[in-house]
């Protein structure tokens, strides 16, 4: 069996009383990171925040992270019902099923099955809510916007298999996107992109790039997936989505959390060419921020904890690997 992947024990580092920058003179007090905490947590929620005191430079994230789950539950649900296109019930069934069938499970590999039909139910739906793709970055915007993009639709899943035994979830940071990365009850490892509904098999290799040590998260080289290995044994993973896209990456990084691909993303709600820019989440996340975005920005990058994958040598690499993955597909 394969060990599952390792994880940092601490991705953000944390200070009693302030939050300082390397290389700036500037540090955020408690007040500010309360306050840029709760206008993080109104842009998810959609519900004005009052400050109480009770977030701090220690707990913030933990807030931030337990706003995004109880957000998104049941928001796909909510969605399919407005598109139409899903049978929601019929799903929900399935589920329930897979659930009890998962809890009466011992043997790993029969579990592993197991957790894998569950894990391409929740696809199934997640992936019909989309709306361009790159619009509902939290749920209360996905509500305005009447979709979700990659980052929600792999909170998504996340808040889905939360109570699945024998199962963890890790947050896949590949350049420009978010996946899931599921470890089974069998050890497997899954790479799993619900917003394209792609599910393969993958093995893993820790990478570095020699002049970038201080990176947010590890680097992995994806080795081997089931569409180069010509099948996973036993089981039958393929895309769930006709138009979603069949491309796997060679490299992404992998965290625990996810909150650095929506706190990264919110940037789009003070960017007037931004699709999103008009929305009302928009508008009161600007409120929020008054003449603090500059501020803001500081959080974002200590909240990232170290350099991403883009500011590596793996971004040219990546885009060179997309660039052959293209060129193959033109040529079949």
């Amino acid at each position: 069996m394969k060990e599952r992947i390792p994880l940092p024990t601490e991705s953000v580092p944390k200070n009693e009383h302030t939050m300082d920058f390397e290389g700036s003179d500037m540090e955020l007090s408690e007040k500010q990171i309360e306050e840029f905490s709760n206008a993080v947590i109104e842009a998810v929620s959609g519900i004005s925040q009052e400050s109480t005191g009770e977030i701090d430079s220690e707990n913030f994230q933990d807030r931030i992270t337990e706003s995004i789950l109880e957000n998104v539950r049941g928001l796909t649900e909510h969605l399919a019902l407005e598109f139409g296109s899903v049978d929601v019930e019929s799903i929900e069934e399935k589920v329930q099923l897979l659930h009890r069938k998962i809890e009466a499970e011992s043997d790993p590999d029969a579990l592993a099955h197991l957790q894998i039909q569950l894990i391409q139910q929740h696809v199934a739906l997640i992936c019909q809510v989309q709306n361009g793709g790159d619009k509902g970055i939290t749920p209360s915007i996905a509500k305005e916007v009447h979709g979700i993009d990659c980052t929600m639709s792999s909170w998504a899943l996340k808040e889905k298999l939360q109570s699945v035994r024998e199962l963890s979830f890790n947050f896949g940071y590949p350049s420009g996107h978010a996946v899931g990365v599921v470890n089974l009850a069998d050890d497997r490892t899954l790479y799993v992109d619900a917003q394209n509904g792609l599910l393969e098999e993958v093995q893993l290799e820790e990478v570095e790039d020699e002049n970038n040590l201080d990176t947010a998260y590890p680097i992995y080289q994806i080795m081997e997936s089931a569409q180069s290995s010509g099948g996973i044994p036993h089981e039958e993973i393929t895309g769930i989505r006709k138009e979603g896209s069949g491309y796997i990456p060679r490299y992404l990084g992998i965290r625990e959390d996810g909150i650095l691909h929506t706190i990264g993303n919110l940037h789009m709600l003070t960017n007037e060419e931004s699709p999103i820019y008009d929305t009302e989440t928009a508008r009161q996340f600007r409120e929020s921020l008054g003449q603090n975005s500059q501020n803001f920005d500081l959080f974002v990058d200590k909240v990232t904890g170290g350099k991403v994958i883009q500011e590596t040598k793996f971004e040219k690499l990546s885009q060179e690997h997309h660039k052959e993955w293209e060129h193959n597909k033109a040529e079949r």
